[in-house]
C-alpha cells in the first residue's frame, strides 16, 4: 500500500473530537438549566461547566438559542431510539407502549444530568420565552401524536385492549410528566425508576387484550 492510502475504517481524529466536545457542552448545558434554569444559563457559563472556552461554545452553537435547538434535536435522536428499542420487531401490542418507559429508565440510569435538564426545559415552557415554548410544545406533541399512533396500531392489531387512543395518550404523557417533575422536585427522596417501574406494570396490565 502507498503511503499516501489511508484504511478508510480509521475514525476522522479531528470529527470524533468536535462529536466529544458537543456532547459535553450539551452535558454540561443540561446540568446547569436543571440547577438555575434556562434563562439563567449562559454561553459562558456552560463552557466554564465542560472546561472549554466561551469562543467554543459561541462557535459551535451560533447563540442561546442555538444551543437549544442542539439540546433539542439531541433529545429527539434519543426519542428516535427509544422508539426502536421499544418496537425492535413492530409488534404493536401494550410491550410498545411500556418499551417506552423502558427507555426512559434506561435513559436516566445512564444519563440524570441531561435528562434533568430536558425535564426541566419542560417545565419552563410557560414562560415567556417564545423559541422555548415553540419548541418544547412540538416535542411534547411529538411523544404524545406517537404513543397515540402506537395505541392505534396495536387496537386495529388487535394485540391492545381498545381504549380511548387520544384520552389514554394524554393520560400516559400527564403521568410521565408528573413522575419526572416529582424527581426534579426532591432528587433525593423520589424514586423515580420505581415509580416508572410500577407504572409500566399497570400499562401492561391495562391495555393487555381481552382474551
Amino acid at each position: 500500500m502507498s503511503t499516501d492510502q489511508r484504511p478508510s475504517a480509521l475514525p476522522d481524529t479531528k470529527q470524533v473530537r468536535s462529536e466529544l466536545s458537543t456532547r459535553q457542552l450539551i452535558q454540561a448545558a443540561s446540568a446547569l438549566i436543571a440547577e438555575q434554569g434556562y434563562d439563567r444559563t449562559t454561553l459562558a457559563s456552560i463552557g466554564r461547566r465542560a472546561g472549554y472556552s466561551h469562543g467554543l461554545v459561541t462557535q459551535r452553537f451560533g447563540s442561546k438559542e442555538g444551543l437549544l435547538a442542539a439540546l433539542i434535536e439531541y433529545t429527539r435522536r434519543g426519542w428516535d431510539t427509544m422508539v426502536t428499542r421499544a418496537d425492535p420487531d413492530g409488534a404493536p401490542g401494550p410491550e410498545v407502549i411500556t418499551g417506552f418507559i423502558a427507555s426512559t429508565r434506561r435513559n436516566i440510569r445512564e444519563a440524570p444530568d441531561l435528562m434533568r435538564g430536558v425535564f426541566a426545559l419542560i417545565f419552563e415552557a410557560f414562560k415567556p420565552i417564545p423559541t422555548l415554548h415553540e419548541e418544547m410544545s412540538t416535542m411534547h406533541d411529538e411523544v404524545r401524536h406517537q404513543v397515540e399512533h402506537e395505541l392505534r396500531r396495536g387496537i386495529a392489531a388487535g394485540t391492545i385492549r381498545p381504549v380511548d387512543p387520544d384520552g389514554y395518550a394524554r393520560f400516559f404523557l400527564s403521568v410521565m410528566r408528573g413522575f419526572e417533575f416529582q424527581w426534579l422536585l426532591e432528587p433525593d427522596t423520589f424514586d423515580i425508576d420505581r415509580s416508572l417501574a410500577w407504572f409500566a406494570a399497570h400499562v401492561r396490565e391495562s391495555l393487555a387484550p381481552v382474551r
